[in-house]
This record gives structure tokens, C-alpha cells and sequence, in this order.
């Protein structure tokens, strides 16, 4: 049986390591708070800069560019776009008032399967 000292060297032992790891646990926990919002801040921090770069990076390759899209790469298309004219206007608005008349005579007391099979023919889908 052991004596009273080594037992008392024994708990003395296990009271000095426990003291030892709850003030490693409590610099852990300490760290682990006190360091989150700045690591939060640097992430952040990080992202704005990386976010600038990039913007800065789109501005440099579009002023290269010149008349590239800076999306696609492709060559842009100087459209000579020129607005319909009255008459144009007008027969589009009849044909598509035409279309939706006929649509409308149709489906008129057709059941849906009859007017999903006429979708089908009409658009493919």
C-alpha cells in the first residue's frame, strides 16, 4: 500500500496538471473569442479587396477591348437599327391580333388535351 506522501504527490500531481489544462482551455476559449470578429474582418477585408481587383481587372481588359464584348469576348455588331415604321407597326398588332382570335376559336370548348397537342404542333414543345 502506498504511503501517505506518494498519495498526496499522486493528487498533487493530478491538481497541478488539471490546473495546467483548464488554463489552456481557458487561453483556447479566450483566443477562439476574442480573434473571431477580427478573422471575420480580414475575410471581409479580403473579399472587398479581391472584389476591386476584379473591377479593376474588367475595366483594364473592356478599355483593351475596344470594341469587344467584355462578357462574351465576341465581336461587337454595330446594329443600323432603324424603328418600324407606322404601317410596319399596324401589320404586326393585326397579325397578332389574328393569331390570338384563332387561338381563342380553337380552344373554345376544346378540352386541354386537344389544345396541348395544338400547342405542341404550333411551338414544338
Amino acid at each position: 500500500m502506498p504511503s501517505e506522501a506518494a498519495t498526496a504527490a499522486i493528487l498533487g500531481g493530478f491538481a497541478v496538471a488539471s490546473v495546467f489544462a483548464g488554463l489552456l482551455f481557458a487561453k483556447l476559449l479566450y483566443y477562439c473569442i476574442e480573434t473571431r470578429p477580427e478573422k471575420a474582418r480580414q475575410r471581409r477585408e479580403q473579399k472587398d479587396l479581391e472584389a476591386q481587383r476584379v473591377a479593376r481587372q474588367r475595366t483594364v481588359w473592356s478599355s483593351r477591348a475596344g470594341n469587344l464584348n467584355t462578357v462574351t469576348g465576341h465581336q461587337k455588331t454595330t446594329s443600323t437599327y432603324q424603328p418600324a415604321t407606322v404601317e410596319a407597326q399596324r401589320q404586326s398588332i393585326e397579325v397578332a391580333r389574328e393569331a390570338a382570335e384563332k387561338l381563342a376559336k380553337e380552344v373554345s370548348g376544346e378540352d386541354e388535351g386537344k389544345f396541348r397537342r395544338w400547342v405542341w404542333k404550333v411551338t414544338g414543345r
